[in-house]
């Protein structure tokens, strides 16, 4: 026994219109792609390309948030270089004095003036007020140098000289000069 299956007119034309539509929304679907010039216009166009273009932005977002801090880390970076090459050079000269104080053929006048120019070397570079921009904190008195912070965050005013430096001869161990900063 066979099945006979009737094909009416009706179900042609409602086929038909089927196809009529699907074929006129490839070729609007195809239309907004030329006009945007985007393959994928929404999420339900092709939802792996459109989750693709969205991590793809968010990755575009961070690299140029990466730019943006580099490029405002980079004065700071600079300046700290440049600060810890100066104090690089200033402490090898305050050693060369240290060693060339520490020869035997130099007298005690001699001993004395490279005492005095090693606390002014080092007078020098320490004794400018720390800025607010190398600690975080601003000094509570304008223009006074700031030592650590307490523990309870108020700062410290230095009010007396930095170092000491003691030049001794090495034979003797006597003290020449004893003066300087603390």
């Amino acid at each position: 026994m066979s099945i006979v299956s009737r094909t009416t007119q009706n179900m042609l034309t409602r086929r038909a219109l089927i196809n009529i539509n699907r074929a006129e929304r490839r070729v609007l679907s195809l239309q907004e792609q030329l006009a945007t010039g985007q393959r994928v216009n929404r999420p339900s166009d092709d939802p792996l390309a459109a989750r693709r273009a969205v991590d793809a932005r968010a990755e575009v977002r961070k690299n140029e948030q990466y730019l943006a801090n580099i490029s405002a880390a980079r004065p700071y970076l600079q300046e700290t270089e440049t600060s810890l090459l100066t104090t690089t050079n200033i402490l090898q000269r305050a050693y060369e004095l240290t060693l060339q104080g520490a020869n035997d053929t130099n007298s005690q006048v001699d001993r004395a003036q490279i005492a005095i120019e090693i606390n002014q070397i080092l007078e020098t570079r320490w004794s400018r007020p720390i800025t607010k921009r190398e600690t975080g904190i601003s000094s509570a008195v304008p223009g006074l140098p700031l030592s650590l912070t307490r523990p309870c965050g108020t700062p410290r005013v230095r009010s007396r000289p930095l170092f000491t430096t003691a030049i001794m001869k090495p034979s003797k161990r006597k003290s020449v000069l004893s003066s300087g900063f603390r």
